[in-house]
């Protein structure tokens, strides 16, 4: 199904509303329609959605919902974004705010885009202004703490008594279940590597060529940083066998950051009497050693549009045709009826991996990569999952 046809089938959508496709930050699409109001439509990230199914205010707004790789944790509170806002002088210098009476409506009319390349260093909760080689979120892509507490996180999503009254972890317990007609369909997902991010389209480096070089790498961060032994370590990454030096550290790091985070937090999502949630998990490349990275589910799903205008005509490939039209129809088709996959039940009780096997869809009774995420909880390095 091309592009064109999928933009059709949003249109004719927004006439019914209560339903969300959500991306990775690179392609998203939202479309709702509450009890009484007009049909809307927004742009908003994986992590937004989240935060939407998360707020009182969106109540029956959201009937099904898809979001790809999200950030699993919402840490911070109104209290500490409150601190930020008041003790963060460097942001109303910077933007010329810091004279006026009204800040709050100068900031509003800042640029983000400009904003964020003005600013050096980055912002932590607490309001003071670190430098970390304004590699902004640099945590997000990498072993936890290697870079520090401050680069842990490229933005804040803050909990307060009105908006987003609890994290999603919590959205069993909250008071607005009562409020919610029917059960929200919820797809919570994510790629293999997705702690690989190519913004320039720069999809082929390989930083690790050894193994004994990428086994070293973590061992030496895990004990320096957690004070974890070599042991244990080794013990853990016995559980990786058969991956490549880059292929190891995407899939160890990605099993920290991203995968076994969002197992936990779709296991406690799905304690919630109003909402159904699919735990969606991507390994299909387009090569062996392809490195299946944040937001490639998102690209096929949207044609390839961001790798094709880069001169890269791979994905057009007649596997890579068969990747998108899986995904575009299984979208459609959960977006449209609230129709799953045949045999895929709410999560835990299955997983649905889209990998290279004949048909490209496999299903499990357990979540993604279980046996790794197993050792790495033994040893509590699943605690450190992407927040923002």
């Amino acid at each position: 199904m091309e592009r064109d046809q999928w933009t059709v089938r949003q249109q004719r959508d927004k006439r019914h509303g209560g339903s969300i496709t959500m991306g990775s930050g690179q392609h998203q699409a939202f479309w709702g329609r509450s009890g009484q109001g007009d049909s809307a439509r927004t742009q908003c990230g994986a992590t937004a959605v989240l935060a939407l199914l998360s707020s009182p205010l969106a109540v029956n707004l959201l009937h099904r919902a898809v979001a790809l790789a999200p950030a699993a944790e919402f840490r911070f509170d109104h209290v500490e974004g409150s601190i930020w806002q008041k003790e963060t002088g460097e942001v109303l210098h910077v933007t010329g705010c810091d004279n006026l009476t009204n800040k709050k409506k100068c900031l509003q009319q800042v640029d983000a885009k400009w904003l964020t390349s003005h600013i050096n260093g980055y912002v932590n909760p607490s309001g003071r202004i670190k430098d970390v080689a304004n590699k902004v979120g640099t945590g997000w892509l990498d072993f936890p703490q290697r870079y520090g507490e401050d680069a842990e996180y490229v933005g804040m999503v803050m909990l307060d008594p009105t908006v987003i009254t609890q994290a999603p972890r919590d959205l069993p317990t909250a008071k607005f279940l009562n409020n919610i007609r029917g059960k929200v369909k919820v797809i919570i997902g994510n790629t293999v590597h997705d702690t690989v991010f190519y913004p320039h389209g720069q999809w082929n480096f390989n930083i690790f060529s050894e193994m004994n070089i990428v086994n070293n790498l973590i061992k030496n961060l895990s004990s320096s940083l957690f004070n974890i032994s070599d042991a244990s370590i080794s013990d853990i990454l016995q559980s990786y066998h058969g991956l490549s030096p880059q292929n190891l550290w995407n899939t160890v790091t990605a099993d920290m950051r991203v995968t076994c985070p969002l197992n936990s937090l779709a296991e406690s999502m799905a304690k919630s009497p109003k909402h159904e949630i699919y735990r969606l998990f991507i390994t299909y490349g387009l090569t062996p050693d392809f490195q299946v990275y944040h937001g490639w589910e998102v690209e096929a799903l949207f044609g390839f549009k961001f790798r094709e205008s880069r001169g890269d005509l791979l994905p057009k490939n007649s596997r890579g045709r068969e990747f998108r039209g899986l995904l575009v129809d299984m979208l459609k088709r959960f977006a449209d009826d609230g129709v799953m996959e045949s045999d895929w039940k709410k999560f835990p009780s299955s997983t649905l991996i889209i990998d290279d096997s004949d048909n490209m869809k496999t299903l499990t009774k357990t979540p993604p990569n279980d046996e790794h995420c197993v050792k790495l909880a033994e040893k509590s390095l699943d605690q450190y999952g992407w927040q923002n």
